[in-house]
Formats: C-alpha cells, sequence, structure tokens
C-alpha cells in the first residue's frame, strides 16, 4: 500500500499547486491517504492476522477481540515477513479498490489546488477583505461526506485566514446568502461565500463559540426560534447540529444543501417511499429541531447540551431550550410576523431561485449509505473479481430499493 501513497505524493509534489502547501499540509494529506488505506483494507487484515492467529488461539474465529495484544503484535510482523518474502499477497480486488481511491482523492486534491490559484484574487477580495494569503498552512481533509469521485469539502488555514472549499454548486449557498443579508441577518447567520459556476465554491470558516451567560443565552435562543421559522419557511431538512454552530449568540448554519428541500407533489407518497410519508407529516423533526436520538446521540440543535451542540453555556453548564421557551417563541413569532409582512418579496425572491441549481431532498440518512457501503471493503467481497461483482449487484439493489425516477 506504501508505494500507491508515495506515488499520490509525488503527484502533489511535481505539481504547480505545491508552491501553495506548506510541509504540515502535505502531511496531512498523507495521513488521509493512510486512514483510506485503513478504512478500505481493515476487514482484510483482520482476516489475515485471524488466520495467523488460530492454531494457537482458536476462539479468534468466534471473535477478533478474542486476540490478545501480544497475538496481535507478532501476527503483524508474521504477515509483513510472508509479504516481503512474496509468501502472502493481497487479493488483488482489495488493490484495484485501493489504487482507485488514492487516485480519485489525489486527482480530487489537486483540482482544489488547480482552481485555487485559478481564482486566487477573486476568494481573497471576497473572503479576506483583500488581504492575500502566501501559504496553506494547515487542512482538515474530508470535512464533509465524499462524493463524485473523491471530492469532499477541505478547510484549509492559510497565513491570511482560514476558509472552507466545497467542491459542489455553490450558487444556492449564494443565494442565501444575499436573503438573509437582506431580511433575517439580526436572527440567523450564513457564511460569507463566493460561487464559482456550477463547480465548486469557497466559504468563510465560522469559529463555534457557545453564548456564554444569562443574558447572552437568552439571546441565543431568541435567534434560533427566529431561525426556526425562516428554516420552516424554506421547508428545511437535515439541519443537525453538525450542519449548524453558534457563533456566540448567533446560530450559524454552515451547511445549506438541504436548506431549500422540494415536496413531491401528487404521488402517493406511502407506497413511494415509506419514510416520506414521515417527512411530509414531520417536517420540524426532520429540520433536526425536535429531539432526534440515532444510535444514541443527540443531533437536535434545542436539544444537544454538550459542547458538540449549540448550547449555551451559563453558569458552567450547558443549557437546553427548556428554560428559554419563551424567547425561543418569541423569535419564532417576530420572524413569523416579518415573513407575512414580506411575504410578496420574499415569495417573488424565492421563485428567482434558479432551476438549475440542484438541492437535496432527504430520505435516508448519510450514515445509511456509509453503512451500506462500507460492505464492499469486507474481505469476503474482496477475495475475488467475481464476489466482488457479485457485492456490488447485491448492494445496487438496496440501494434502489423503492426508488423511483420521481426522485
Amino acid at each position: 500500500m506504501m508505494p500507491y501513497i508515495e506515488e499520490q505524493i509525488s503527484k502533489v509534489r511535481n505539481h504547480e499547486g505545491m508552491s501553495l502547501l506548506s510541509e504540515q499540509a502535505l502531511s496531512e494529506f498523507k495521513k488521509e491517504l493512510c486512514e483510506i488505506a485503513e478504512t478500505v483494507s481493515g476487514s482484510t487484515v483482520k482476516k489475515l492476522i485471524t488466520d495467523e492467529v488460530m492454531p494457537e488461539n482458536p476462539f479468534a474465529a468466534l471473535n477478533f477481540d478474542f486476540i490478545t495484544i501480544q497475538q496481535k503484535e507478532n501476527a503483524e510482523k508474521a504477515i509483513c515477513e510472508k509479504l516481503k518474502n512474496n509468501q502472502l499477497s493481497m487479493p488483488e480486488p482489495l488493490m484495484k479498490i485501493l489504487h482507485l481511491r488514492f487516485e480519485n482523492v489525489t486527482n480530487a486534491f489537486l483540482e482544489m489546488l488547480e482552481r485555487i490559484l485559478e481564482h486566487y484574487e477573486e476568494i481573497c477580495s471576497a473572503l479576506l477583505d483583500g488581504k492575500t494569503f502566501t501559504r496553506i498552512e494547515e487542512m482538515e481533509l474530508s470535512a464533509g461526506d465524499t462524493h463524485n469521485h473523491g471530492r469532499a469539502v477541505i478547510i484549509f488555514r492559510t497565513d491570511a485566514g482560514k476558509l472552507v472549499y466545497k467542491p459542489h454548486d455553490m450558487r444556492g449557498d449564494v443565494f442565501i446568502y444575499n436573503m438573509v443579508n437582506k431580511y433575517f441577518s439580526d436572527f440567523v447567520k450564513i457564511p460569507k461565500c463566493i460561487a464559482f459556476g456550477d463547480k465548486f465554491g469557497v466559504c468563510e470558516f465560522v469559529e463555534k463559540q457557545h453564548p456564554e451567560g444569562e443574558e447572552s443565552a437568552r439571546i441565543f435562543y431568541h435567534h434560533l426560534g427566529g431561525t426556526a421559522a425562516f428554516m420552516k419557511m424554506l421547508g428545511s431538512t437535515d439541519m443537525h447540529v453538525e450542519n449548524v454552530t453558534c457563533s456566540r449568540e448567533m446560530p450559524c448554519i454552515l451547511d445549506l444543501e438541504t436548506i431549500v428541500s422540494p415536496e413531491i407533489e401528487n404521488l402517493d407518497y406511502q407506497k413511494l417511499h415509506p419514510e416520506l410519508s414521515e417527512m411530509k407529516s414531520r417536517s420540524p423533526y426532520l429540520s433536526c429541531l425536535l429531539p432526534s436520538s440515532p444510535k444514541g446521540k443527540e443531533y437536535s440543535i434545542l436539544m444537544n447540551t454538550t459542547k458538540d451542540g449549540c448550547s449555551p453555556v451559563v453558569n458552567g453548564k450547558f443549557v437546553s431550550v427548556m428554560k428559554y421557551f419563551p424567547e425561543f417563541q418569541a423569535g419564532y413569532l417576530e420572524v413569523y410576523q416579518r415573513i407575512l409582512f414580506s411575504r410578496e418579496e420574499l415569495s417573488k425572491l424565492i421563485k428567482e431561485f434558479s432551476s438549475q441549481i440542484p438541492v437535496r431532498l432527504l430520505i435516508r440518512n448519510t450514515q445509511y449509505y456509509f453503512d451500506t457501503m462500507i460492505k464492499l471493503y469486507h474481505h469476503n467481497a474482496l477475495s475475488s473479481d467475481e464476489k466482488c461483482q457479485k457485492t456490488k449487484e447485491t448492494l445496487s439493489k438496496i440501494l434502489h430499493h423503492n426508488i423511483r425516477t420521481e426522485f
């Protein structure tokens, strides 16, 4: 695997975009490739270790956790030695997938560097108040879900400020930013952004800062109530704690891909997809304003009272909306009335939202797709080309179950 990784590192070093990167940033890119290798090969490596340990520890076949630390270390050394001596080889389908993943991620990364170089002055002017950066010091790769041949959101810290690169159509973000600035900027914050056609965009990085103190808590929940009315107006979904943050007393929406959600008309929701009937009747639930705890983690903006959420801190403790419901309600009512008062202007503005800008309809959460796709990397699926193809076909049927062309 290391030769594949070093091959990608060489591509980056020899690219003109390397002029923007510090060694630390390049090291973070290499770390990303190593994490991909671990994800893709994890199941196969566990199988090799289990096979190596089995003669000494038959219980290993029942559960990988039954293998001791010492047995695992000895097995890893033995496997490395066998690989060096060509007594053992990684399955060919595994190596094909690894090479493809590495190439996709590297190409997407180089594409980002090329785009930043090409639009350098526009980005600095729009997002850094005319200041210019000379170096990308640090990066957080795969800051969002990976789509479209290895492309993912990348957060990068430059010597002039922190920016977020998004490799998808950001014209919708600019539209919402302008709407909020005109009508709702006293209640909700949208990161300043610039879109480059339908290809990509860059936006400012908003640092999470929890509101502190009783008065700040009251103001924050007043603003969050207004933000809820704004979300309701647009039919927003998926506005959970990872997509909404707090900039002191101001809620800030970070991910705007589901801020405008379409509604399919004249269809039997229950027959078409059972989860759509829930969406039809429980849109506040799907906006993640109300309590939602998949796998034990609270995703609600209102109810998550940890450092991961947006909750204010009062007397050293995170506080939920329960104590501040009057403030939340008053904020909701104020923005709701503002929407009614400006409904003709807002309606006209919303109708100007280009039909060419893609929007998302939430049916299943991303974790569902990740849990399904990870099965492609199981050692059984990668043991031969035939099994690999069969796994792909099976997963394709699962993913498309109950989904029709209307989507």
